[in-house]
């Protein structure tokens, strides 16, 4: 239900132009994600339809089939290379931004990432950037969503040290945060 109820807020502040930067450039991520699934749906059924065209038809089935499929192969690979651009374009323009606006783009992208590694990805940036900004009580925060089992080696000197870092300047003297 949580779920639900944030893809409705989502949609709200879309509609209503509303939002910051950041999360305006983690909306157009997601919108450009959504366009390239409903494309590789057509895609697939596109594919369907001329096959079956194709096995209706008596002559040369065999090298249809071939050339069709690799049609639908160029087409994805096309797709996703599209994707990959637009995708980095993105994340260049942000990279441009202020450190606000950056840190709020990645709290979008921890937010809705599914996997562990690239959200762990996510809020080690976002703690990063607390603590340029100032603000070692939120880097805590952040990397207390940190799942630990799914951190790198690099990643994990990096938890640590954004840690330790976050616990001097609050002026905490025990770390009880372990990923």
């Amino acid at each position: 239900m949580k779920r639900k109820d944030n893809k409705r807020n989502d949609a709200a502040f879309a509609r209503a132009g509303a939002g910051t930067p950041g999360e305006r450039a983690g909306r157009a991520l997601r919108r450009h994600l959504l366009v390239y699934r409903v494309l590789l749906l057509l895609l697939l059924a596109a594919f369907l339809v001329a096959l079956g065209c194709v096995l209706y038809a008596d002559t040369k089935v065999v090298s249809r089939i071939r050339g069709l499929s690799l049609m639908a192969v160029g087409t994805v690979v096309s797709l996703r290379l599209l994707l990959a651009a637009w995708d980095e374009l993105t994340r260049r323009r942000v990279s441009r931004k202020d450190l606000r606006t950056r840190r709020e783009y990645n709290a979008y992208l921890a937010h809705w990432r599914k996997d562990a590694a690239s959200r762990n990805a996510a809020l080690l940036a976002m703690a990063k950037q607390d603590l340029c900004l100032g603000q070692p009580e939120q880097a805590l925060l952040d990397l207390d969503g940190v799942a630990g089992e799914k951190l790198t080696k690099e990643q994990l000197k990096t938890f640590y040290f954004y840690q330790a870092d976050a616990a001097r300047l609050t002026g905490d003297e025990e770390m009880n945060g372990t990923p």
